[in-house]
């Protein structure tokens, strides 16, 4: 460490600033001249390197703290901190003694006091030392806090001054020695440290450093001044980085020492200042006029855009503020067209340092997120819509533009290379690469030369195939050693290397989905780690102890990650915002003789905690007191465990029960809960609570999973902000009743106000809602009041019922031709959008689901004991003008075991439908019946569902005929062996048929030798071009004899051609290759693979 670096550091930020802020006026300019460009470019690489020296600098004074082998250059330090050491220690009958570094900013206050600290004769003097930085804003409960946590005391649930200072004097038991760094004002020992100091109950001496010499006199400090750099001192090191080694470049640089002596006056004697802007002279002409260039230039120019990239884009940049250029630029670092993870996103930008820190409970990943909302609200970035088909995904993930990215990769080319792809522009050969982003790094991952050569990457993003696998070398960190982000994910990556430790600039480090068995004790060096991505390394069983050193740490993933255990000290991290995985205990205690693992008390000083995910909870102890008080900030909690051997299960259920107890969320800020695995005696008492709604207000998202010895439900409808829930195999719940409601239930209050998403699946014991009859869920599911204003489930949108073993009736209440229950439908389910019924085997009618107004899908699958769908399906219907189902588009009836009749309600012995049919079902679009062998034939009135457009039968072998079907577009037939007659599609476009492969389905002509089609569908081809003048596909599966006839000079070869486009293949089987015939109409083409096998000649 160099003589006066803390301030010269902050200094140095400061001119850093107005650096930057001039780089940022001056962004357009620099592209309309070539010379300024490389100008800025150079100028931007001194921001970087004094960036990297300031981070530097930092850790160093942190791991002077920690070592006692640091060497400080310097004999003028080296002989002060001596001199200072000896007065330090000698004996007197003080109770404390002060020592008072001052000096101006960045003359190297810090440096001294760093190598006071770690002296080996201080260490030996004093059993107690403490480090500090007070700062000019500091605050007193906080800085208590610190001082108590650096002694090694715990301060509990002390939050005031006074309780905080009783325990700061109980804590100083030992000879102290306490160093105060950047003490500003005087207040900070008067008001607040004094008192505790002379109160302590052993004696010691304490170091400040600061700025201000009456700050010291008024502490009554022995005082030592430290002096700054003069000129000649500066300019000396200045030539010297300059020239380096070579004797001639010394001479020549010798003769500019007039503007060179002004360049250091400009960095007052900062040593690291003038490193940063030698790199600037270094690949300058040594000329005055270069020299003054840098100096006093200010003139900036804009070189003109790519051609191929639109102005307007490039305005849409320019509009952004500086952080959120950074972050739109750093997204061209991703594949094309790939999503981009909102939550990978985030946590590059806080890593590189894009999102400035923040005050006040505010967190940086906040900020991020709202730079990330701006991106999407300026179309910049683009939300995906679904992520591998998942909907409720679709939030989480964005994609940028292919001219976006384009855009982004030019503006970032002297800085940043994609390599894989071939949108990389050229890098600028006088620039410093800061990042790399790799496609399939292949067996070993490689940086090129170039770039290693640089020393200077900050970003390493590697995109890799899992199944290769990956080797990491010793040396490659050596050249990386200013790596902030590196990003392994889903490599074949089994190790890494120990020398990783040497990365002290490492932020960001994912190493997820890989194969790494275990990672180096070096990783306690990373003490700037922020983001750790641990998570589904299914090799890794155990973390190293040196992983409770990472006090920098924010974010740490384990989940999918089978460890034994944790290591203890992880609550030292208490940045942590973000702990998913937490394991509690050990898999075995007889083999945790050095470390039993985490318990629930690591918890207790998270204060800073979004998100919590907990596992093994059974394996642990009760804590003893409230495990979450401290997280008022919590966001989402999961809460998970495993079910206890027989032998063990009174015991088990007892402490889990305690433990649950102690696990009460105190943060209203919480959005998401999740119970998994629980198997106490009944939820927690904090989540039956009859004022649920005053502990979580904001409450949106719950999942009890696999609860089965809980009987009874909490109080969920009182949650004002509920907005999904999931039930899942909860064996205990025979009834819900008014209770789930909450204490409400009889007053005017709606209950589930914004709940939008209810799935209830496996409660197999599961047979009374409310206050209905057993085994119903009555017209009290959709509220107890639905004649009244106010009800149950008013925002419900998606409704599952799935694999329910007992429920056998569902009834809205309601009386056929009754017209006041039927005017108060309207208010059941109003807003219900999607229902599911799947697996409720006993269920024996399904109730008026045609009164729900905004239904638009509705799958009913596996419903065993219905045997009839009848008129009160649609719901009574007083008048012609109401409309059954008046917003539906998919109905799915599937395996409906012994389903036979389907009617809307034709009138007992006559042939007409009844008055008001013609109003069903009028924005049907696809009907899917599977698998339903009973079922006779299809209703007469679906004729009136005028827009159904998809019919989709299979396996449907009961059934005969399909007609009067006019709108539809695209018909669907499958293992249906039975089928007749098929008629009246006008406009169908697809015929795709599966003739079973089981059965005999065909008939051979008078010779036997060859099948023939189906007699329905050898008609609708034969007469497809008058009667089907639409169709334009048709897609056949069949036996290989039945293909055979339609060849070029088979006997069905004619009854295709004037089809636009054919496709006939073999049924599939895993032991051959399928033959298959493909032709198209326009242009001609006619393709046949026909191989034979034993099936072909029997």
């Amino acid at each position: 460490m160099m003589l006066g670096v803390k301030d010269d550091l902050k200094r140095l930020q400061r001119r850093m600033e107005r650096i930057s802020g001039f780089l940022k006026s001056a962004e357009r300019k620099r592209y309309e001249d070539p010379n300024i460009n490389n100008w800025v470019v150079e100028l931007k690489d001194v921001m970087y390197d004094a960036d990297d020296i300031i981070d530097r600098c930092m850790i160093e004074g942190r791991i002077l703290l920690e070592k006692s082998s640091i060497h400080i250059s310097g004999t003028k330090i080296e002989e002060d901190t001596q001199s200072l050491v000896e007065s330090l220690v000698k004996e007197d009958n003080k109770k404390y003694r002060i020592l008072g570094i001052v000096g101006m900013g960045g003359i190297g206050k810090t440096t001294l006091a760093s190598n006071i600290y770690n002296h080996e004769t201080i260490k030996n003097n004093f059993p107690m030392r403490v480090w500090v930085c007070v700062s000019k804003d500091f605050e007193e409960i906080k800085l208590l806090k610190d001082i108590i946590r650096s002694a090694g005391g715990k301060y509990g649930e002390a939050e005031t001054k006074e309780e905080l200072t009783r325990c700061l004097c109980s804590v100083l038991s030992k000879r102290f020695f306490i160093i105060l760094d950047d003490v500003w004002e005087m207040d900070v020992w008067e008001d607040l440290l004094r008192i505790p100091f002379e109160n302590a109950k052993a004696n010691g001496k304490i170091v400040i450093t600061t700025r201000d010499t009456d700050v010291a006199r008024k502490m009554r400090a022995d005082i030592h001044y430290v002096k700054k750099m003069d000129n000649d001192g500066g300019w000396e090191m200045l030539r010297k980085k300059i020239s380096g080694d070579d004797d001639e470049e010394e001479e020549e640089i010798s003769r500019l020492k007039e503007i060179g002596v002004q360049i250091v006056e400009k960095c007052d004697g900062l040593p690291l200042a003038i490193k940063v802007i030698a790199g600037v002279l270094r690949s300058k002409e040594r000329s005055n006029l270069e020299w003054n260039k840098v100096l006093k230039s200010e003139v900036w120019s804009m070189s003109e855009l790519d051609k191929e990239l639109p102005g307007a884009l490039f305005l849409s940049y320019e509009d952004l503020s500086s952080d959120l250029k950074q972050c739109f630029l750093y997204c061209s670092l991703f594949p094309e067209d790939s999503p981009l993870k909102r939550e990978d996103l985030i946590r590059y930008w806080v890593a590189e340092g894009f999102v400035r820190s923040t005050q006040g409970n505010t967190l940086m990943e906040d900020v991020a997120e709202d730079y990330h909302r701006e991106l999407i609200r300026r179309n910049i970035l683009q939300p995906c819509n679904k992520w591998r088909g998942l909907s409720d995904q679709a939030g989480n993930y964005c994609k940028m533009h292919d001219l976006l990215r384009s855009l982004a990769l030019f503006l970032t080319r002297d800085e940043s290379i994609f390599l894989g792809d071939e949108q990389s522009p050229n890098t600028n050969p006088l620039s410093k690469l800061r990042r790399l982003s790799m496609v399939n790094a292949g067996e070993r991952l490689e940086v090129p030369d170039v770039i290693k050569q640089q020393k200077c990457l900050r970003t390493l993003l590697v995109w890799s195939n899992y199944k290769t696998k990956m080797m990491i070398k010793n040396e490659l960190f050596e050249s990386l050693r200013f790596l902030r982000v590196m990003d392994l994910r889903d490599a074949g990556l089994e190790n890494l290397p120990d020398s990783v430790g040497d990365l002290l600039h490492l932020r960001y480090l994912n190493v997820f989905c890989t194969d790494i068995k275990k990672l180096p004790e070096s990783i306690g060096c990373l003490v700037n780690l922020q983001i750790l991505n641990l998570a589904y390394c299914t090799s890794l069983h155990a973390l190293p102890k040196a992983i409770t050193k990472l006090c920098n740490l924010r974010w740490l993933r384990l989940e999918g990650t089978p460890l034994t255990h944790m290591p203890k000290g992880l609550g030292k991290s208490e940045h942590l915002n973000h702990l998913q995985g937490f394991v509690t205990g050990h898999d075995d205690r007889r083999d945790a003789q050095n470390d039993e693992g985490c318990d629930l008390k690591e918890l207790q000083s998270l204060s800073q905690l979004r998100f919590l995910e907990i596992n093994r909870l059974e394996r642990t102890e009760p804590a003893g007191a409230p495990v979450l008080a401290n997280s008022s900030f919590l966001r989402t909690l999961i809460l998970n465990c495993e079910q206890p051997e027989d032998e063990e299960k009174a015991i088990a259920i007892q402490r889990i029960d305690k433990i649950y107890s102690e696990l009460s969320p105190k943060s209203t800020h919480l959005q998401r809960l999740e119970i998994n695995e629980f198997f106490g005696t009944g939820f927690p008492s904090w989540m039956m609570s009859p004022a649920l709604n005053v502990s979580f207000p904001n409450l949106t998202n719950i999942r009890l999973f696999n609860c089965k010895s809980c009987p009874q439900l909490p109080p969920l409808g009182l949650l004002p902000q509920l907005k999904s829930l999931s039930i899942v195999r909860a064996d205990a719940i025979k009834t819900i009743g008014p209770e789930f409601l909450g204490p409400r239930a009889s007053s005017a209050a709606t209950s589930f106000p914004k709940l939008e998403v209810l799935m209830l699946t496996g409660m197999k014991n599961w047979k009374e809602w409310s206050f209905g009859a057993i085994k119903t869920i009555g017209p009290e599911f959709l509220g107890p009041r639905a004649s009244s204003a106010a009800t149950s489930f008013p925002k419900l949108e998606e409704l599952k019922f799935r694999w329910m073993d007992n429920w056998e009736e569902w009834s809205f209440g309601m009386v056929e031709g009754v017209g006041e229950e039927r005017r108060g439908a309207p208010k059941l389910l109003p807003h219900l959008k999607e229902l599911f019924l799947i697996g409720c085997r006993k269920l024996r009618a399904l109730p008026p689901l045609g009164l729900l107004p905004q239904l638009k899908s509705l799958y009913i699958k596996e419903a065993d004991a219905i045997e009839t769908v009848g008129p009160e399906f649609l719901g009574p219907r007083a008048s012609s003008a109401a409309t059954s189902f008046p917003k539906l588009e998919e109905l799915h009836f599937e395996d409906m075991e012994n389903w036979k009749e389907w009617s809307f309600g034709m009138v007992e012995g006559g042939g007409e439908e009844r008055r008001g049919a013609p109003k069903l079902l009028p924005h049907l679009m696809k009907l899917k019946l599977a698998y339903c062998p009973k079922l006779r034939a299809l209703p007469q009135g679906l004729r009136h569902a005028t827009n159904l457009q998809e019919l989709y039968i299979a396996g449907v072998n009961n059934l005969k005929e399909i007609n009067n079907l006019p709108s539809l577009k695209s018909l669907v037939i499958k293992d249906w062996s039975r089928l007749e007659h098929v008629e009246n599609l006008d406009k169908l476009q697809l015929l795709r048929v599966r003739l079973p492969d089981s059965i005999e389905t065909s008939t051979t002509d008078g010779d036997g030798q060859r099948e023939r089609l189906p007699q329905w569908l050898w008609e609708l081809l034969q007469n497809a071009p008058a009667a089907m003048q639409n169709l334009q596909k048709f897609k056949l599966t069949c036996s290989l004899l039945l293909l055979k006839t339609f060849l070029k000079d088979g006997p069905n070869w004619p009854i295709i051609q004037p089809i636009p486009q054919v496709e006939i293949k073999q049924h599939w089987h895993p032991d051959r290759s399928s033959s298959y015939v493909r032709y198209t109409k326009d242009p001609p083409t006619f393709e046949a693979n026909v191989v034979e096998s034993e099936e072909s000649v029997d």
